[in-house]
């Protein structure tokens, strides 16, 4: 009987929905249209929809209101977001919809790109310095999108980069400078040393940002050319590479070895000298080695910026060798090679621009 009655009602429903009058019906009510608020493709959306279609997609209907209450014209608008992200970077300042910082449980800040200041005030939030097209860029961003995006430096509030953003304008050298010199790895000579295979002369590849000593392109084809870390990691030619830390140990132990000194001496770099340094008086009276491996170390001397004068400064040339390594001590300092008096191994500021002697890839 209760099944007669529902098959009875189920068709005056449908009936009824075909007929003139304005009675209501739920088949009829389900095909309507309405402005439908619901979440689709990763963001909420407001359209106009059946009933039953916006039911079938969990949204809410708003009827006429094409506004959807206002939540559909404001879920594409964009905002500045601090969000954690998880692992140690914790926090993150990006541009990204409303919905979706709100989907991060994150809080937006307009058009202010610090978030209130939160990623300077954490350390999260600093000037970049980073590579393009050759040349050196400092701009405000996220520490993660430079280490991560730029493969850059971050410099927290120093918009100078450490004075290592050097510009044609801030450099008056710079529209005579010298670009001379080679970046082909076949101008260039390698000994075997050991198990490495060693340039047997300092690089004098031009790189923006590249020097010569006291701005003399005599000096670049004596001891080649100074460079800063940043560009001295990017400046051996193709097949070779940037030593690392190791590498010079390695050379270093090697050389004391195959002599019978003692590696574990409190003088070993002092005794390794003489058989690295080139034999032709360019260190001196009494401090030229025997270069017995060919390396032919020079005196190149070193050279950093003045931001104040607006002007480099060089110093040593003759007397001291310097040459970096690929290898980090921290965000502002990097090891090298330093052959005077036995100094060995040290570590100095990324701006200064030291020799760069590569070393044959495998």
């Amino acid at each position: 009987m209760k099944k007669l009655l529902f098959i009875a009602l189920a068709t005056f429903i449908i009936l009824s929905c075909s007929s003139d009058d304005n009675m209501p019906c739920v088949t009829c009510i389900a095909n309507s249209k309405s402005y439908c608020f619901y979440y689709s493709g990763g963001s909420n959306r407001c359209n106009l929809m059946s009933v039953r279609e916006c039911e079938e997609n969990s949204g809410d209907n708003y009827g006429n209101d094409k506004t959807c209450g206002d939540m559909g014209s404001k879920q594409d608008s964009y905002a500045y977001c601090l969000y954690y992200s998880g692992g140690s970077s914790s926090y993150r300042c990006s541009s990204m919809s409303t919905t979706e910082c709100k989907e991060k449980n994150g809080k937006t800040y307009g058009n202010d790109k610090t978030c209130d200041d939160y990623m300077e005030q954490q350390g999260l939030y600093s000037y970049c310095l980073y590579l393009v097209g050759g040349n050196y860029k400092c701009d405000s961003m996220s520490t993660l999108d430079c280490n991560a995006v730029y493969g850059g430096e971050n410099y927290k509030n120093d918009n100078t980069c450490g004075n290592r953003w050097w510009s044609s304008s801030s450099v008056s050298s710079s529209s005579s400078e010298y670009t001379e010199g080679s970046c082909n790895i076949e101008d260039y000579g390698y000994i075997n040393i050991g198990y490495q295979t060693w340039m047997t002369e300092n690089l004098n590849c031009y790189k923006p940002g590249s020097k010569c000593y006291d701005d003399d392109p005599d000096n670049c084809d004596k001891y080649g050319r100074l460079y800063d870390w940043a560009t001295a990691k990017q400046a051996c030619p193709d097949g070779s590479r940037l030593p690392s830390k190791d590498d010079w140990e390695e050379l270093i132990e090697f050389v004391l070895y195959d002599n019978d000194e003692d590696y574990s001496d409190k003088d070993k770099y002092l005794k390794a000298e003489k058989y690295l340094k080139v034999n032709n008086k360019s260190w001196g009276s009494g401090k030229n080695g025997n270069d017995i491996y060919e390396f032919a170390a020079l005196p190149g001397g070193w050279s950093s910026y003045d931001a104040d004068k607006k002007k480099f400064f060089y110093n040593y040339a003759g007397s001291h060798g310097y040459w970096w390594s690929f290898t980090e001590q921290n965000k502002k300092e990097a090891y090298n090679l330093h052959i005077y008096n036995g100094n060995g191994i040290v570590y100095n500021d990324k701006s200064y621009l030291f020799s760069v002697r590569c070393l044959l890839s495998y």
